[in-house]
C-alpha cells in the first residue's frame, strides 16, 4: 500500500494505491491498482494467483463500510479481472483477508451484527459463514496489520473473540468432513489480547491480564498450556493491591444498555468509613470506536489504591458489544455519548458505588 502526497498534502490529492515494490535502488514502483481513497490489507494466495484487498472512501471509515476486492495476477505481476466480492455499497465492515494453504479465501464481515469469519471461493465468488458467533472477531482497525485470527498447520482456526468488551482465545476445528465444527473457548488468564499469528503448533500474541502487563505470550490449543515469553518492562503490582473490574451496566437513552467497569477502592492497609460512601472517578476512552477491556492499568489502580473508584464507561459507539452498539452513535457525536457517561455516572451514584 503506498500513500502518494507528490501532489501535495490536501486530502483531495493525497493517493492511495497498491504497488508492486522494485527490487532494484531509486525505483517509483509500479502501480497494480488504484480507484478508491483508501486500500487495505493486500493479501497473496499461497499459489501466487491472486490477490486479495480492502477498499473504501470518504466519507466512510474501515469500520462503517468496505469492499473486498480479489484479481488474478498476470504472468508479469500485473493484475487482470478485479472483482469486487463486497461492495461497498453493501454497508458491511470487511476487514483481514487472508487466504488458506488449499486458496480458500477467508475474511472478516460483520454483515450478521458481529464481526464474524467468512470463507470465499475466488472464482465463483461464493461466501459462507465459518461457525457464527455471536461475539466480534477482531477490532476497529484503526492500525494497519494487525490480525484477529490465525490458521494452524492441522487447519484449525485459532481467534479472539470478544463478548462485552472482553478478549478470550477460542479454537475452530474440523470435522471428519472437513467442515467446521464451533467455536472451542481455550482457557487462559488474558482479558485483553491483539496480534494473533500462528507459530508451528502454537500461537503466538499480546496479552494482558488483569493483574499483569502486557506480555508477548503463547497458547497450546491442544493442551491449554500458556507460556509467557516477555512482559514489558516496570515494576509489578502487588495482587493484593489491585482492584479487579466489575461489569456495570445501565439503562441509558431510549431504553438502551450503557456498558461499563466499575473499579472498587482496593487496598489491603486501609478501610474507608463504614457510613460514607467512596468518590468516584468517572472516564471515558477515545476513540470513539474503540474500547476498554479489564486488562490491568496503572490509571486505574493509581486511584483505587487511594480510596478512589473508577467508572470506565463504554459509551455507546464502542466496539466489543456488537456492530449495532458501534453504529448506536452514528450521527449523535458529542451527544449521545456524553449522555452515557452521565447516565453511567448517575447509576453508579444511585447504586452506592459499591
Amino acid at each position: 500500500m503506498r500513500e502518494d502526497h507528490s501532489a501535495g498534502s490536501d486530502s483531495k490529492r493525497v493517493v492511495n494505491t497498491i504497488v508492486e515494490v522494485p527490487t532494484t535502488p531509486n525505483g517509483s514502483g509500479r502501480v497494480l491498482w488504484s480507484g478508491a481513497d483508501f486500500v487495505s490489507a493486500p493479501s497473496v494466495s499461497p499459489d501466487g494467483r491472486y490477490l486479495a484487498f480492502v477498499s473504501w472512501n470518504h466519507a466512510h471509515m474501515p469500520w462503517d463500510a468496505t469492499a473486498l476486492h480479489v484479481a488474478r495476477i498476470a504472468a508479469d505481476g500485473g493484475l487482470s479481472v478485479v472483482r469486487i466480492l463486497v461492495p461497498e455499497s453493501a454497508g458491511e465492515a470487511v476487514m483481514q483477508p487472508s487466504w488458506t494453504a488449499d486458496g480458500r479465501l477467508r475474511f472478516i464481515s460483520d454483515r450478521s451484527g458481529w464481526w464474524n469469519l467468512y470463507e470465499a471461493d475466488a472464482e465463483s465468488g461464493v461466501i459462507r459463514p465459518l461457525a457464527p458467533v455471536e461475539a466480534d472477531i477482531g477490532k476497529a482497525p484503526w492500525l494497519l496489520g494487525s490480525r484477529a485470527y490465525a490458521e494452524l498447520p492441522n487447519g484449525a482456526i485459532v481467534a479472539v473473540l470478544t463478548r462485552n468488551a472482553c478478549d478470550t482465545l477460542a479454537v475452530l476445528e474440523r470435522d471428519a468432513s472437513d467442515a467446521p465444527t464451533c467455536w472451542r473457548e481455550l482457557a487462559s488468564p488474558y482479558v485483553g489480547i491483539d496480534h494473533i499469528e500462528a507459530w508451528g503448533d502454537l500461537v503466538v500474541f499480546l496479552g494482558s491480564t488483569a493483574t499483569t502487563r502486557i506480555a508477548v505470550a503463547t497458547l497450546d490449543p491442544i493442551t491449554g498450556v500458556c507460556r509467557e515469553l516477555h512482559r514489558a518492562p516496570g515494576v509489578d503490582i502487588d495482587p493484593r493491591y489491585v482492584s479487579h473490574a466489575v461489569p456495570f451496566i445501565c439503562c441509558g437513552t431510549d431504553d438502551q444498555p450503557v456498558h461499563a467497569w466499575f473499579y472498587p477502592p482496593t487496598n489491603p492497609d486501609f478501610e474507608g468509613p463504614s457510613h460514607a460512601r467512596p468518590p468516584v472517578l468517572v472516564r471515558a476512552h477515545g476513540g470513539p470506536t474503540a474500547h476498554r477491556d479489564p486488562r490491568l492499568g496503572e490509571f486505574c489502580q493509581f486511584w483505587t489504591s487511594r480510596g478512589v473508584a473508577v467508572l470506565d464507561v463504554n459509551y455507546s459507539g464502542s466496539t466489543g458489544y456488537g456492530t449495532a452498539y458501534r453504529k448506536r452513535l452514528n450521527g449523535r457525536w458529542g451527544d449521545l455519548d456524553i449522555l452515557d457517561v452521565v447516565t453511567a455516572a448517575c447509576a453508579c451514584a444511585e447504586r452506592g458505588a459499591r
